[in-house]
């Protein structure tokens, strides 16, 4: 049993050392070795380039941090002579100019090409601020009531499109001789004429308060509100659009001026505070202790 036990073992190590040589001459097909010298050799070779290869890497590495240090201050320096560029457009900023961000700079780049202008005081964007939304209010003023007369006009046709069905159906009962015999013997027949009657009068009485005038007169107001509807409502929806977009770029302008202005007197007031402060640790270093006592 001992025997048969070991001989087992020795075909599971036969095996095993089989699969490793196996598996050990890919390697060596691949590697190119194939004694145990030639493979610590080609490990020497391989640690070596591995390490050259580090070090490459950690060169590169270098190099692209300087480089990139360098470009970074680069953009900074484009990125301040475009400030100064700017500011100088804005007598407010004739000393706040370097507290003012770049994307804020750019922004007030954008209104002065657009307003087309050179010099740009805050108190005169505040009036234009303050200006454009008392126009903005009465374009909207002016489009509300175009759509406020639109809906009377359309409220009013139908008002007289449906008195015209029902005393067309009045018309239609009165000329019809059948049914005004019904309406001598049917309950029914008679409370269908009169609520049609009384729907008649409802729709006269309805088109007098909406200051109906005739179909003549419809077909007027009609007309007018089809041409506002190609001419003034456009221009309303332009007018209006064109002052939003200016308030917000005031609004801009203005906030961004106010950000850097606000910016320096903050840096103004904590250098000031510093020097106080140094001033006066100073004076209480000078003093000296009182050995009067």
């Amino acid at each position: 049993m001992m025997k048969h036990r070991h001989l087992d073992k020795i075909s599971d190590l036969e095996s095993n050392k089989e699969s490793y040589e196996s598996s050990i001459q890919k390697h060596k097909e691949s590697l190119r070795f194939l004694t145990k010298e030639e493979f610590y050799q080609r490990y020497q070779e391989f640690s070596q380039k591995k390490e050259n290869r580090l070090n490459q890497i950690t060169y590169e590495k270098k190099q692209i941090q300087v480089e990139t240090r360098v470009l970074l201050q680069a953009e900074e320096a484009i990125k301040q002579a475009k400030i100064r560029e700017i500011s100088s457009h804005y007598p407010d900023l004739k000393t706040a100019g370097k507290y003012l961000t770049y994307s804020n700079a750019l922004r007030l780049e954008q209104y002065h090409d657009t307003a087309q202008q050179n010099q740009f005081r805050l108190s005169t964007i505040k009036q234009s601020l303050d200006a454009h939304p008392k126009k903005l209010d009465e374009f909207k003023k002016h489009q509300t009531m175009v759509r406020i007369e639109k809906e009377h006009v359309s409220t009013m046709r139908k008002e007289v499109e449906k008195l015209a069905s029902v005393e067309k159906k009045l018309d239609e009962l009165d000329r019809n001789p059948g049914e005004k015999a019904k309406r001598l013997v049917s309950k029914k027949a008679r409370q269908d004429y009169e609520e049609l009657q009384s729907e008649a009068k409802y729709g006269r009485e309805n088109l007098k308060e909406l200051g109906y005038k005739g179909q003549q007169d419809l077909q007027q107001q009609q007309s007018r509100m089809n041409t506002m509807e190609k001419t003034v409502v456009p221009w309303l929806e332009k007018e209006i659009k064109t002052h939003e977009s200016n308030i917000n770029a005031l609004n801009t302008v203005f906030n961004a001026i106010q950000q850097a202005t606000r910016s320096e007197e903050i840096t103004q007031q904590r250098d000031q505070l510093g020097r106080m402060r140094s001033t006066t640790i100073n004076r209480a270093k000078n003093k000296g202790p009182d050995l009067s006592r």
